[in-house]
């Protein structure tokens, strides 16, 4: 009877076959990827996995409005924090697909730092509550890698510059933008050129 009872005990070690058990966790991050950021403690095989798919969206914020999205299902991570993640996980900045960046004056100004080390961007949420503008930041982005961006163009594009609202149509950061949400604006005649533009939102503030 002891040799049967050794004879029916579970095995050691792993019960899954390592591909099963990566899509398992893979799947669960996907689901929740604020909880998953537990499972890097699993062991290093699940933190090789998963990891880089806990870098593909971020919210950033100013430091002392972290608590105002604590509720969201993506990370939010203030600025600071973030420009020196980069900097630490050189990794990173080609996982980073989607980014939400908060209207704070001092995301703002250091927001072109940031874009510009995003090589692989493909959502871009960009702040537009306050009236500071940050002309110049769509030269920030890499070539036909965007595909949705909601921000008021008012912010981007200098409408004083004709020949910068006029050429937004050209410019290659949106070369292959499908989908935009922004406010009236003089560029958006250009704008419904652009070359793969499928879905156009406007949208109107509270001025």
């Amino acid at each position: 009877m002891p040799h049967l009872h050794r004879s029916i005990s579970p095995p050691t070690g792993m019960l899954l076959p390592p591909e099963i058990q990566r899509e398992i966790f893979i799947l669960n991050a996907y689901c929740d990827p604020r909880e998953a950021r537990r499972l890097l403690l699993v062991a290093q095989r699940v933190k090789i996995w998963i990891e880089p798919l806990l870098w593909r969206a971020f919210i950033v914020v100013a430091r002392e409005e972290l608590c105002d999205v604590e509720s969201s299902i993506l990370p939010s991570v203030d600025f600071e924090t973030f420009r020196l993640l980069l900097a630490q996980k050189p990794a990173m900045r080609t996982a980073v697909h989607t980014l939400i960046l908060d209207d704070d004056w001092r995301v703002k100004d250091g927001s072109r730092s940031i874009l510009l080390q995003l090589p692989r961007l493909e959502r871009l949420v960009f702040g537009c509550e306050s009236h500071t503008p940050s002309y110049g930041l769509l030269d920030a982005l890499s070539p036909g890698t965007l595909y949705r961006l909601w921000a008021d163009l008012a912010h981007l594009v200098d409408p004083a510059n004709a020949l910068s609202a006029q050429a937004i149509e050209h410019h290659p950061a949106l070369s292959n933008l499908t989908h935009l949400s922004t406010t009236l604006h003089p560029t958006l005649p250009s704008v419904l050129h652009l070359p793969s533009l499928t879905h156009l939102c406007i949208y109107y503030t509270s001025e």
